[in-house]
C-alpha cells in the first residue's frame, strides 16, 4: 500500500506569505523579461484555495508577455544606437579639437584608446546577450510553465503543503539581499554619473537581470531539495519493510511492497527528470552570467590595485563604494547558487545508500529486499548533476574554479 508524507497542515499565514513572495518574484522577473508567461492572481488567492493545487491554471503562455519582451528588446536596441550616435558625435568633437586618447599611456591600463576600444565591444556583446535571452525566455516559456506543473505534480504525489516553502528562509533571504544588492549599485550610481537615470539603468541591466536568473535558479533547486528531502523520508517510514522474511506465502502484501517500491522509484525518476529539464533551461543562461560577474570583478578589482590610493573626495568615494558593493555582490551570489546545488545533489545521493541501509537492517522479504536491490542498482543510471553548459560544475567545485580564474587574470593584467 502506498503510503504519502504526511506533513502538518498549512496555516493560513504560511500561504498568504508564500502566495504574496511567489506575486511579488514573478513581478521582479517579469520587469527584467524573465517570466513572459501570465500569472492569474486572482486564481492564487482565492478562498479556501491550496497554491499546490492552482498552480496547473496560474500559469499560461501569454501573448502579451512575450509583446512585452518583444518591446524591452526594442528599447534596447534603440537605446543602444542613440549611445552610439552620441559616442560618434563626441569623437567628430575630439576630432575637431585635434585631441585624441593616446593607443597606450605607460603605467596606465584604463585610460588608453585600446581599453577604452576593448570596453565597448563588451558592451556590445552584453547588448546582444540580453537581446538573446529576452528571446530565448520568450521561446522557451512553455518549457518552464512545463517545469512549473510538474513540480507542483511531484508536491501532490508526495503531499508536500506550501508551508514546507513557506517556512523556508533562506528564499527570502536570497531574495531580498539580491534586491537590496540591485537597489544600492544603481542607487550609488545616480549622483556620481554625468548621465539620465536610463543610462545607468542601461549600464547595469545586463548584470542585475544575470543575478535574477541566478536567483530563479535558486529557488527551482530549493524546491527540488526539499521533493527528494520528502522523497527519502517516505522510504525511511514505508511498509514495506515491516514485511518480515517468515510472511514468504503472503503473496499479497509482496504485491503492496512492490507496487510501493515502483511509486518510490518513478517519482525518482521523476524528479531526475525535471533536473535534467531545469539544468537544459538554465545551462546557458548561467554560463554567461557567470562570465558576466568574474568579468567585472576582474576588471573592478584590478582597477582597485592599479590605482593604489584610497577616494578621498564625495563622488570618488561614492563612486568607490558603486563599484566594490559587486564584491560582495559575487561573493553571494556565488556561494549561494554552489550551496543549492550542492544540497540538492547530496540530498538526491541519499537515496541508494539509505535503500541499501533498510534492506540490510531490516528483517525483510527476501524478494522484497530483491527488489529493493534492482532499485539502488537502477538509480546508478539517474545521477542528478547541474553544470554550465557542460563546461563548468556548479557545486562545490565552483568556487575554486573562480577563485583560480579570477586571481589568474588579476595577475595578468596588473603585471
Amino acid at each position: 500500500m502506498r503510503r504519502d508524507i504526511i506533513l502538518k497542515p498549512s496555516s493560513d499565514l504560511c500561504n498568504k506569505v508564500y502566495r504574496y513572495f511567489s506575486v511579488i518574484q514573478y513581478f521582479v522577473y517579469k520587469l527584467h523579461g524573465l517570466s513572459p508567461w501570465t500569472l492569474k492572481v486572482s486564481e492564487m488567492f482565492k478562498k479556501n484555495s491550496r497554491i499546490e493545487d492552482d498552480l496547473n491554471q496560474v500559469f499560461k503562455i501569454s501573448y502579451i508577455g512575450s509583446f512585452y519582451n518583444i518591446l524591452l528588446m526594442l528599447g534596447i536596441v534603440l537605446y543602444r544606437i542613440y549611445l552610439e550616435n552620441a559616442l560618434r558625435q563626441s569623437n567628430e568633437i575630439l576630432d575637431d579639437t585635434q585631441f585624441d586618447l593616446p593607443e597606450e599611456i605607460p603605467g596606465e591600463k584604463f585610460g588608453s584608446k585600446s581599453f577604452v576600444k576593448f570596453t565597448s565591444i563588451t558592451w556590445l556583446m552584453e547588448t546582444i546577450s540580453v537581446l538573446w535571452i529576452q528571446l530565448f525566455y520568450v521561446y522557451k516559456q512553455k518549457s518552464m510553465i512545463n517545469i512549473i506543473n510538474r513540480l507542483s505534480n511531484v508536491d501532490r504525489k508526495l503531499n508536500i503543503r506550501v508551508d514546507s516553502y513557506a517556512k523556508k528562509i533562506l528564499i527570502y533571504f536570497i531574495f531580498m539581499l539580491n534586491f537590496l544588492f540591485v537597489s544600492a549599485r544603481i542607487i550609488l550610481a545616480i549622483p556620481i554619473e554625468a548621465s539620465p537615470v536610463i543610462s545607468i539603468v542601461y549600464e547595469n541591466f545586463p548584470t542585475v537581470m544575470y543575478s535574477w536568473i541566478i536567483v530563479q535558479f535558486i529557488i527551482l533547486l530549493t524546491i527540488l531539495e526539499e521533493q527528494f528531502k520528502a522523497l527519502n523520508l517516505s522510504i525511511k517510514t514505508s511498509n514495506f519493510s515491516q514485511i518480515s522474511r517468515s510472511m514468504v506465502g503472503l503473496s499479497l502484501m509482496e504485491e503492496s511492497a512492490f507496487q510501493e517500491i515502483d511509486h518510490l522509484e518513478s517519482l525518482y525518476i521523476e524528479l531526475y527528470d525535471i533536473c535534467e529539464e531545469i539544468n537544459n533551461f538554465y545551462e546557458l543562461l548561467l554560463l554567461m552570467s557567470i562570465l558576466c560577474f568574474n568579468y567585472n570583478l576582474i576588471l573592478f578589482i584590478s582597477f582597485f590595485i592599479l590605482n593604489g590610493s584610497f577616494p578621498s573626495e564625495i563622488f570618488e568615494i561614492l563612486f568607490f563604494l558603486a563599484q566594490v558593493i559587486f564584491v560582495p555582490w559575487v561573493i553571494f551570489l556565488t556561494l549561494v547558487l554552489t550551496f543549492a546545488v550542492s544540497k540538492t545533489i547530496d540530498q538526491s545521493q541519499e537515496t541508494g545508500p539509505l535503500i541499501i541501509l533498510l534492506s540490510e537492517q531490516c528483517p525483510m522479504n527476501p524478494q522484497v529486499i530483491e527488489r529493493l536491490v534492482k532499485f539502488s542498482r537502477d538509480l546508478l543510471f539517474f545521477k542528478v548533476e547541474f553544470s554550465a553548459w557542460g563546461t563548468l560544475p556548479l557545486d562545490r567545485n565552483l568556487l575554486g574554479i573562480v577563485c583560480g580564474t579570477v586571481t589568474t587574470f588579476v595577475v595578468i593584467i596588473v603585471a
